[in-house]
């Protein structure tokens, strides 16, 4: 049994089968053989100076970033699992994860 079949219930195999055991309803991702649920979001891909752009709008003299937060992006390659383990001054409190 692997990862997804622990998740959701059932072997991920062909697409429209796959899909066929999921529902999408707003923002939660359930399957349909064992009813477990997860929050989803929207991917965006932009560049990093796009990216720069936006988070101005939202902070643009980083007043509303919390103390902690160094308002840096790193690209890091690796297991993210080990990234999760490391302590926090290592590991960036947010890891993205793409495959």
């Amino acid at each position: 049994m692997d990862w997804f079949e622990r998740l959701t219930g059932f072997r991920e195999t062909g697409y429209n089968a796959t899909r066929a055991q999921l529902q999408v309803d707003g923002t939660t991702l359930r399957s349909r053989l064992n009813g477990r649920a997860w929050a989803i979001g929207r991917l965006e891909l932009m560049s990093l100076t796009r990216l720069r752009n936006r988070a101005e709008e939202f902070s643009p003299s980083r007043r509303s970033l919390p103390p902690s937060a160094s308002g840096q992006v790193r690209i890091l390659q690796g297991n993210v699992r080990e990234l999760h383990q490391q302590p926090s001054r290592t590991c960036p409190r947010r890891v993205r994860a793409t495959s």
